[in-house]
């Protein structure tokens, strides 16, 4: 399973999270985001680390950024519009917690692999889309662990 095909399972599950209007994955990532489509979630790759060994195993994690966009920033107190973004953290702790093994998501996954999504940390507060337009949400940082076989030389 390909990163090109995790960040579209990641989708999926995003679009499972109770109160996401509109989840994004790498190839549909809009030019700005409309107040129809809020609160949505974007998912972005990030450096990650590979690794091989001789017995033809690999293991990558890949660092996925996902974003989720709760409102405009506007001129609420802080506090309050905080407040807005507060219950998404254990909406999408549940819903990872329950979506944790990536390879029940796909049948085609061969029995050997194995792709574990764990969300690692999060952060509330302003996001900022497409350098000048800001949101209140939430940012999570998530990582899948890829467990596969890889031919490597001898």
């Amino acid at each position: 399973m390909p990163l090109e095909d995790i960040l579209p399972r990641l989708k999926t599950i995003n679009s499972g999270v109770s109160g996401i209007s509109t989840a994004f994955d790498h190839d549909d990532i809009p030019q700005s985001i409309q107040t129809a489509d809020l609160p949505a979630v974007m998912v972005y790759p990030t450096p990650s680390q590979i690794n091989y060994s001789a017995a033809q195993q690999a293991h990558i994690e890949h660092i996925v950024l996902m974003d989720v966009y709760v409102a405009p920033r506007s001129r609420r107190p802080l506090r309050e519009q905080l407040s807005d973004a507060v219950p998404y953290v254990d909406l999408f702790v549940t819903e990872y917690a329950d979506a944790m093994r990536l390879n029940d998501l796909d049948s085609s996954t061969p029995e050997t692999d194995e792709y574990i999504a764990q969300l690692q940390q999060y952060e509330i507060g302003e996001l900022e889309f497409e350098g000048d337009k800001f949101y209140i949400g939430v940012r999570f940082t998530l990582q899948v662990h890829e467990h596969t076989h890889k031919t490597t030389g001898t």
